[in-house]
């Protein structure tokens, strides 16, 4: 099993050698995606990766920086399968969002690029508890405070938690704080896929240490803010004396395998 980074950085201005957040988890030779941040699809071609064999797309919140990739995804699978006939895995891309809203505004701006009427992706809501299940794969969604809380209770800010190969991933997505995945963190996880955009990673690595002792083997960040766009050394050693051990802050194209 693998996670291929697409993009690491947080939804700053545009930063050299760094796009937005996005990321594609590889098992059972399958690929899956996790938001779709700018050049998403740049990125997964140019390392090889088939963005025509996605199976699924699960986004964490409407944020531009966690979106803004997705008609270009799009538009590379519709040219991998037309030109170079390469086959979709999902002739109809499911997409698991917040606010499937957004996504009927995307698939209006594709009908107008491609001129044809057709699905090639169906947006379903996200809501807490099991959103996805395969013969490979199963995920579990949980809401956070990123957007603060809905006076509708209608929540469009999540957490995912991530079955695979007999291993448990969390990916945080955007958060209020680290303390609203505690319960996640206790229960025990292979990895731990932490945004830095909203929080000093030092800190972070220091709650989910105190919350889940040794039950979290691997700590990644991703969506970089900037202590460590600005100061990646001095913020790398302080985040490594909190977690006790090294860990690893992603770059753009990184393979890591779990």
């Amino acid at each position: 099993m693998k996670i291929h980074i697409l993009g690491s950085c947080s939804g700053t201005e545009p930063m050299p050698g760094r796009h937005q957040t996005a990321w594609i988890l590889e098992t059972a030779g399958r690929l899956y995606q996790f938001d779709a941040g700018e050049n998403c699809a740049w990125t997964a071609h140019t390392n090889n990766l088939n963005v025509a064999a996605l199976r699924a797309l699960f986004i964490t919140h409407p944020h531009f920086d966690h979106v803004g990739g997705f008609p270009h995804l799009l538009w590379t699978r519709s040219k991998l399968h037309n030109y170079h006939k390469i086959p979709l895995a999902e002739e109809v891309l499911p997409v698991f969002t917040p606010e499937p809203e957004q996504w009927a505004h995307l698939a209006e701006l594709m009908i107008c690029l491609r001129k044809k009427k057709d699905p090639v992706f169906a947006a379903t809501k996200v809501v807490d508890g099991e959103v996805f299940s395969d013969e490979a794969l199963r995920v579990e969604a949980l809401h956070n405070r990123h957007l603060r809380v809905p006076e509708n209770g209608d929540w469009r800010s999540f957490s995912y938690r991530i079955f695979a190969e007999g291993k448990r991933i969390v990916y945080s997505g955007d958060l209020r704080e680290a303390a609203e995945l505690d319960e996640w963190f206790a229960s025990g996880c292979d990895l731990v896929l932490m945004e830095s955009g909203h929080h000093r990673p030092w800190e972070a690595a220091a709650h989910i240490r105190e919350a889940a002792g040794t039950k979290v083997r691997k700590l990644v960040f991703i969506h970089h803010g900037r202590d460590y766009l600005e100061r990646p050394e001095e913020t790398a050693e302080l985040t490594r004396k909190a977690w006790g051990e090294p860990v690893v802050f992603a770059d753009d194209a990184m393979t890591m395998e779990i």
